[in-house]
């Protein structure tokens, strides 16, 4: 299952619990990102974006999944320690989730989402703040669609995309907000970056959210007339940023990734070494060289929630390496201030910082190969542990499921045998029902880039 930006809200819930306990455990994360302390009460927190006013000061906005009436809470969580800690500073009470957030000056800041209220009634739902983030209120807005993004180019200047085909445009700071729609009306504008208050771009996937393809459209007159710079019109593309009136990058489903040098008028397919189940969400860049994609990776042998992609590059796209961010689901968004300082955001509480780029990354060069280690023979309905290796070069760390089949190649049981280093025996454990009879076990691995494996070694299992 593949995760829209909006909203996520079937999970396989016994690995989530399992992976969210891994994840709380890591303060750090390998490569160069800093995981910071988000209190341990929002476990069931993830968050969908992140800006940052400063090195300092910043903002990251998304949900509480809770029971009872309102199963989904928005929230806007803050630091002022530059990403070590975060404290919660609003929960909306209302059945929603705020998706963006932006700073429009020293003071005022915006987060922007959805109010589900009840039924199949949605709303849109913005909440302003004139002390740079510490208290909240919400503003009268309108719009029968969800928010999905905000940015203001300048403190009177600001931009609000939905989740229909629109962009909302404000001139005076956000007392008032004119609609506007650049094109198809079903298109959900995931993506928005303006360079200043007249050039920008923003950019979704088409069809609701069952996608059929994406849409890119272009500005240079603060929004009064759009064009369609659409890089491929089956190409699901959900973030972009523009360092100029000219360059940029768009990510989007399936790993993709293009540039362009005109300001859309022409693109450039850029190559990233990861698998085709990769979805990237978030792109920031600072500069025409430096700049991170974020998302996750979607194994075919598990439903539920991904795990973390982060890709950094340093030549302008012309390579992408990936970076370890550690045991997380998924990494939903990314900002920076400069080449060596950025911050992401994503789901099981991940906020995350690093000052140096983000680490060395690896680049991986092979696909998985997996290995059972052990014969195993076991009484029905007793425990066995399955040994087994994976072996990856370049690739930290992988994550696989034990599976069982029968003489007939049918499988009979699958076992979670979780995420774990590459190169090492790692074990599982997990209690055997079969019938009694002979059976052989072997390893279904997909690795952190997302590649499944090249070859699978098998070893016997008697049940008794």
């Amino acid at each position: 299952m593949r995760r829209t930006p909006f909203l996520v809200i079937v999970m396989a819930c016994a690995f989530l619990a399992a992976l969210a306990g891994a994840a709380a455990a890591v303060s750090s994360t390998a490569g160069g990102w800093q995981r910071g302390h988000v209190p341990p009460g929002d476990l069931t927190l993830d968050f969908s974006d992140i800006a940052m006013l400063d090195a300092h000061v910043g903002l990251a906005t998304g949900m509480i999944e809770e029971g009872g009436p309102a199963p989904l809470i928005p929230t806007i969580h803050r630091t002022s320690d530059g990403g070590a800690t975060w404290t919660t500073v609003t929960d909306e009470q209302v059945y929603g989730q705020l998706s963006g957030v932006a700073f429009s000056d020293s003071t005022h800041a915006w987060a922007v989402g959805a109010d589900y209220g009840s039924g199949d009634r949605q709303a849109a739902l913005l909440l302003t703040s004139a002390d740079a983030g510490k208290t909240w209120e919400r503003v009268t807005f309108t719009a029968a669609a969800a928010l999905q993004k905000v940015q203001f180019p300048s403190a009177t200047t600001g931009y609000i995309t939905g989740d229909d085909g629109t962009v909302y445009v404000t001139t005076d700071g956000g007392a008032r907000w004119v609609k506007k729609v650049p094109g198809a009306n079903d298109v959900m504008f995931s993506g928005l970056s303006f360079t200043d208050a007249a050039h920008g771009w923003v950019c979704g996937g088409q069809g609701n959210e069952d996608w059929y393809g994406g849409r890119c459209y272009a500005t240079t007159d603060g929004g009064a007339i759009w064009t369609d710079v659409s890089p491929d019109p089956e190409a699901v593309v959900l973030d972009c940023s523009f360092v100029s009136g000219e360059e940029g990058w768009v990510i989007g489903q399936d790993g993709v990734i293009f540039h362009t040098r005109d300001g859309g008028a022409s693109w450039s397919p850029q190559a990233a070494a990861i698998g085709a189940a990769v979805e990237l969400t978030g792109v920031a860049f600072v500069d025409a060289q430096n700049g991170w994609a974020t998302g996750a990776s979607w194994p075919p042998t598990y439903g539920g929630k991904g795990w973390a992609v982060i890709l950094h590059t340093t030549d302008g796209g012309s390579t992408w390496v990936q970076q370890d961010c550690g045991i997380v689901p998924s990494v939903q968004a990314v900002t920076a201030l400069d080449a060596g300082s950025a911050w992401v955001a994503g789901e099981d509480s991940l906020v995350a910082r690093t000052t140096d780029g983000g680490g060395p990354g690896f680049t991986p060069h092979t696909r998985p190969a997996t290995a059972a280690l052990n014969a195993i023979v076991v009484s029905r309905g007793a425990k066995a542990t399955f040994r087994f290796r994976v072996t990856d070069p370049g690739v930290p760390r992988s994550r696989a499921v034990v599976v069982i089949v029968d003489a007939r190649h049918r499988v009979k049981k699958s076992v979670v045998a979780g995420f774990g280093p590459n190169g090492e025996t790692r074990t599982c454990t997990a209690r055997i029902s079969l019938p009694v009879g002979r059976y052989t076990w072997k390893l279904v691995c997909t690795d952190y880039a997302g590649f499944t494996q090249q070859s699978a070694t098998v070893k016997p299992l008697i049940v008794r």
